[in-house]
């Protein structure tokens, strides 16, 4: 089974926005089985979206599909995440901030971080800081999206992406999409040979893109349960 975790969603779609939504889905299903997090993005000021599923019987499905609801915080304040931990499947942080991310991979009780791929980031990724959040089991997300679509985007995904596989050995690494249009859904092999391009041999490769997100999955499913 392949996995996208990152499917941006609102909660106040369009019919248009949900055709994208529908093509994007069963795009997903005509490569693989496929599990697929619909991702909602908010600042701690708002209030705690839902996210509907699109009918699964609607999508022309040629595998299974798994659909999972994940919210991404955006902050750079500090904040405390855990009032929304039972409302999705998966809870993650993007900040611009060198201190929130900090709290972020020491405290916060989050799955995974990710970041603004469009963008230069703002600060300095520590490695000791890192390892902090890999020994808390924490998740980091990379996104080839933005980089499909602009070519300085591609540039800053790319640093990002080069230093953190540094930084983390692809230890805990996920890749996902973050597409917006169906255009912009690549297949798991292309997925396989861009987590190559970044250093990883072909075993490290094929976690990112498989058995590391099966593992987070698993995480939340237990964490859940304790709760």
């Amino acid at each position: 089974m392949y996995h996208d975790l990152n499917i941006p969603y609102s909660s106040h779609l369009d019919r248009s926005g949900l055709d994208k939504l529908r093509l994007i889905l069963s795009k997903c299903t005509q490569q693989n089985e496929y599990t697929v997090a619909l991702n909602v993005t908010m600042n701690p000021n708002q209030q705690v979206p839902t996210i509907t599923p699109p009918d699964i019987s609607t999508l022309g499905c040629k595998y299974s599909l798994n659909i999972l609801k994940r919210v991404t915080i955006d902050t750079d304040a500090p904040l405390d995440a855990n009032d929304i931990r039972g409302t999705y499947d998966l809870v993650a942080l993007r900040t611009r901030n060198a201190q929130v991310f900090e709290e972020a991979c020491l405290r916060y009780d989050i799955d995974l971080i990710t970041f603004h791929f469009d963008e230069r980031i703002s600060f300095e990724l520590d490695p000791t800081v890192i390892q902090k959040a890999l020994d808390r089991n924490i998740y980091f997300e990379l996104c080839y999206a933005d980089a499909i679509k602009d070519k300085q985007a591609r540039i800053y995904t790319l640093q990002i992406a080069r230093q953190l596989i540094e930084y983390t050995k692809g230890k805990q690494v996920i890749i996902s999409s973050g597409a917006d249009n169906v255009s912009e859904i690549r297949h798991p092999f292309d997925i396989f040979y861009f987590a190559k391009s970044l250093g990883l041999a072909n075993d490290q490769a094929k976690f990112v893109i498989e058995k590391h997100c099966e593992q987070l999955l698993l995480k939340t499913k237990r964490k859940a349960i304790k709760s």
